[in-house]
């Protein structure tokens, strides 16, 4: 059944014309072109999105008319301690995956306590804040069936399925409070979310009352907004769009004018309550092309799509997360393969900085988190990535330079994401 899916999908994404990998840019060595597309990296979670909604009518067409039979799922447990190491509260919370092995890694403030995974993944993972000192986390087994597991006071609890009857080839993305959503091999958007013990819904279809579940070529972004939470995603059209979820339904997708995309959009809430939405300008036809662009949203108006910087671009998803004082940093993995990022400040984008000088080499794409308070420092915001020799790191904004990076451990990764618990 899941492979009639998957080429049902396919089949209906080539017929709207979901694109291909992007083309070459030729621009700054500072960020570039990526060759195909490897799905990398998740992100870290975001703040609380911003007052004002986005339950916009119309935009069916962003969502096409794909399926609209929603897969909604049942309630699973989370699973028991001890399956996948131990560990004691922490501060920051970290999960590097690869075709076969992967890392789970807790910081208390000091140290980081390490354990196997024990089992790889087909794309990268997720992982979300829950509560204090508590996080959840999804990633795609190599069969495509979807896992999960928390982290608790406990330590990392043992891996099960999550139970949905549709399976992913592409990385969840995940929202501070236990939000998560994934693209299914049908190409359709779907949501999932962990409370206390229990994953509620786990297959819920990204489906308004009227009209079609809305799907696309790329995963989705995602924020919360209280009680509610946005998603943001590339069309079969090109165009970006958002979709609220309020009140337990899903509201009809709003386009951002003037956008063109095809890899994951980035989606934070800002400290003031605005939103900021970042993404790689797919339009070959552009000098733009491949570069990194944003809008943000104050009240229910996206602002005109525009440029970060001509030197930060890339062809890898990026990730972003909310810096104090409605600050904000996109991080990226540039044409030369290393780690980059770009610092939002006082409403303006500063230069590209990368993770050392020279930057460091990354496989995959890094993630990024809310700064910790813990240790001996604050910082701003913590970095995951998976270095040129296959193991995970971690590394912490202070101002406009990353400490230096602290391997892991870990071997044969090739992507991670990273959330901040305390």
């Amino acid at each position: 059944m899941r492979g009639e899916r998957l080429v049902l999908g396919m089949a209906l994404a080539m017929a709207l014309g979901s694109g291909g990998a992007c083309g070459s840019d030729g621009g700054d060595t500072t960020s570039g072109k990526g060759g195909s597309i490897d799905w990398s990296g998740s992100g870290g979670s975001g703040g609380n999105l911003g007052t004002g909604g986005l339950a916009g009518t119309g935009g069916e067409g962003a969502t096409g008319a794909g399926s609209s039979t929603s897969n909604t799922g049942g309630m699973t447990g989370s699973g028991g301690d001890g399956g996948t190491g131990a560990g004691g509260p922490a501060s920051v919370v970290a999960i590097g995956v690869g075709p076969s092995s992967g890392l789970l890694a807790a910081w208390d403030g000091a140290a980081w306590t390490v354990a196997a995974l024990g089992e790889g993944s087909a794309a990268g993972p997720a992982i979300a804040a829950v509560a204090s000192g508590e996080a959840a986390a999804l990633f795609p087994a190599p069969n495509g069936t979807l896992r999960r597991l928390a982290y608790t006071s406990s330590g990392w609890g043992s891996v099960a399925d999550l139970g949905a009857s549709t399976g992913a080839t592409t990385p969840p993305r995940a929202a501070a409070g236990g939000h998560f959503t994934f693209l299914g091999e049908n190409f359709l958007h779907y949501y999932a979310a962990y409370g206390a013990v229990t994953w509620s819904p786990a297959e819920e279809a990204v489906l308004p009352s009227m009209g079609a579940q809305s799907f696309g070529p790329s995963p989705a972004g995602i924020a919360r907004d209280g009680s509610d939470v946005t998603i943001a995603f590339a069309g079969n059209d090109g165009a970006l769009y958002t979709q609220t979820r309020s009140g337990g339904q899903w509201q009809g997708a709003t386009m951002v004018a003037g956008s063109k995309v095809l890899l994951p959009p980035a989606l934070i809430a800002l400290s003031g309550g605005d939103a900021l939405l970042t993404w790689v300008n797919e339009d070959p036809m552009s000098t733009d092309h491949t570069k990194i662009m944003f809008s943000r949203r104050t009240g229910s108006a996206w602002s005109s799509p525009a440029i970060i910087d001509a030197g930060v671009f890339t062809q890898a998803p990026i990730a972003a997360t909310a810096l104090p004082a409605d600050g904000a940093v996109v991080v990226y993995r540039g044409s030369d393969g290393k780690a980059y990022s770009v610092r939002y400040a006082g409403g303006q984008w500063g230069l590209p900085f990368g993770v050392g000088t020279p930057s460091v080499d990354v496989i995959g794409s890094p993630a990024v988190a809310p700064g910790a308070s813990g240790g001996s420092t604050s910082a701003d915001a913590e970095m995951c990535f998976v270095g040129s020799g296959g193991d995970l790191h971690h590394t912490r904004l202070m101002g406009t330079a990353w400490s230096s990076p602290e391997a892991m451990g870990g071997s044969g990764l090739t992507s991670c994401a990273v959330a901040t618990i305390e």
